[in-house]
């Protein structure tokens, strides 16, 4: 749960239709707004509470899972290559090591059967019965992140990998 409106709406959703649901939010260690531009940040200390105070309206569990270390590493990385003249994009780089990553296996430690997001993709299954996400179909949707509404896990017959 990211605090905003999107994972919110997917939180409440599950528990009206009868799931067990547990929100986990990921600490990146951004405590305030960005002091030069005035603007939120991602995964604020502020967003962290929003997120708390929907989960005990829901009556669900909350997590929060510090993940400021290999945050930091992300956006080192992402700075070395700006400064190399390439235009990395973060947000994948986060996605995949901490959202389908670290996030995913502590979902998996809590035997987790699904993991969903507020955010928009399709999934496709693939042969092997693995799973993909892939692009959306309607291009207002297309800025989005890769991340599914809701993946299956901790099932043998279904895994996750990133589509390339």
């Amino acid at each position: 749960m990211s605090g905003g409106v999107d994972s919110s709406v997917a939180a409440h959703l599950l528990v009206e239709q009868g799931y067990e649901v547990i929100g986990l939010f990921m600490r990146l260690g951004i405590d305030k707004l960005d002091t030069i531009t005035r603007t939120k940040v991602c995964c604020s200390l502020e967003d962290a509470n929003d997120a708390r105070s929907v989960a005990d309206q829901l009556g669900i569990q909350f997590h929060v899972l510090n993940f400021k270390e290999a945050f930091d590493r992300i956006i080192d990385a992402f700075c070395t290559e700006y400064l190399n003249g390439r235009t990395p994009n973060p947000c994948i780089a986060c996605n995949q090591e901490l959202k389908f990553g670290k996030l995913l296996d502590f979902a998996r430690m809590l035997n987790a059967d699904y993991i969903a997001t507020g955010h928009y993709a399709r999934v496709e299954k693939l042969p092997r019965t693995d799973t993909s996400s892939k692009r959306a179909l309607m291009p207002a949707k297309t800025s989005r992140t890769c991340c599914s509404r809701s993946i299956r896990i901790n099932s043998p017959e279904h895994s996750f990998r990133w589509a390339r």
